[in-house]
């Protein structure tokens, strides 16, 4: 009975700090809105406003769907949230604003708050083999910078200028921060203070597989002039563009961005392999498709 009482008090307390955490991480002030038709839109030639914008005071969440929120709450691919169809159908406009001392990395957890309290979001984790790409260290070891323990924060990523680019995304806070920027005729990516695990999410946007991070760094890294693909909403772009070609009648292909992947990845000493690996799948077990007030 000692025991017992005792194994009981200390899950109280437990539970006691964790409520206390999770009431820390919620966002300050939150606007959630459906999306408007993207159909008009496309159809007179104007992409609807999509994306998402992460800084060190707000978060800005346009046309994203409830499989990508959830995605983004826990840390995984889209393709790993299963649950009801409209899922990936209903989509939101959200607008955040970060309590004072939060970090972009507590996003995550704010972003899982909000869809617990507002859409009432209940789900579990399970674990699954899937055939995937395993991003790794290449022969002779990578080649990036590590960041500094201390980063002196600043208002801007590139205090010195942009050298003849132009910021299309950009994300983080000051001491870390990515940006995805347009040099001449292709994109480049920077970023300050990244884990591979966070850079392995981020290559997912151009591949047709998961990545999981195998290369065994746990530290942060900066990245400089990386040249990508596209940008964050690459395939998304794609698949949209393709579609707003195909109601207007034209029929050219896609243009590619000419930017190989695999050659970037080679120049910062990282590779991608094909295997199979152990990922986190995401079961929903309930959600409400329209949200609660504040």
């Amino acid at each position: 009975m000692k025991a017992t009482i005792l194994i009981g008090l200390v899950l109280v307390g437990h539970l006691a700090c964790k409520e206390t955490v999770q009431d820390r991480l919620t966002f300050e002030v939150v606007s959630i809105k459906p999306s408007p038709d993207p159909i008009p839109l496309i159809s007179a030639g104007i992409m609807p406003r999509r994306g998402k914008i992460i800084d060190g005071a707000r978060v800005d969440l346009a046309f994203v769907t409830m499989r990508s929120l959830v995605a983004m709450a826990y840390g995984v691919s889209d393709d790993a949230v299963l649950g009801p169809e409209w899922i990936s159908s209903l989509r939101f406009d959200i607008a955040a604003k970060l309590p004072l001392g939060a970090t972009t990395r507590d996003v995550p957890e704010m972003v899982r708050s909000l869809l617990r309290d507002r859409f009432r979001l209940a789900a579990h984790t399970e674990k699954r083999s899937k055939p995937a790409y395993l991003l790794e260290v290449a022969t002779g070891g990578v080649k990036l910078a590590k960041s500094p323990v201390e980063v002196i924060p600043s208002a801007s990523p590139f205090p010195n200028g942009t050298k003849g680019r132009t910021i299309t995304y950009r994300g983080g806070g000051p001491g870390a921060w990515w940006t995805y920027s347009r040099f001449k005729d292709y994109m480049v990516y920077d970023a300050q203070s990244i884990t591979m695990a966070e850079f392995a999410r981020m290559l997912m946007a151009y591949v047709d597989l998961p990545i999981a991070d195998k290369t065994g760094l746990a530290e942060p890294f900066q990245i400089s002039e990386l040249p990508v693909p596209g940008g964050p909403n690459f395939k998304q772009d794609q698949i949209r563009l393709a579609q707003a070609q195909s109601n207007s009648g034209v029929t050219q292909p896609v243009a590619p961005s000419g930017v190989s992947l695999e050659r970037s990845l080679r120049s910062i000493g990282l590779k991608l392999t094909r295997a199979q690996a152990m990922f986190d799948q995401i079961i929903i077990d309930g959600v409400d498709k329209n949200p609660s007030e504040n």
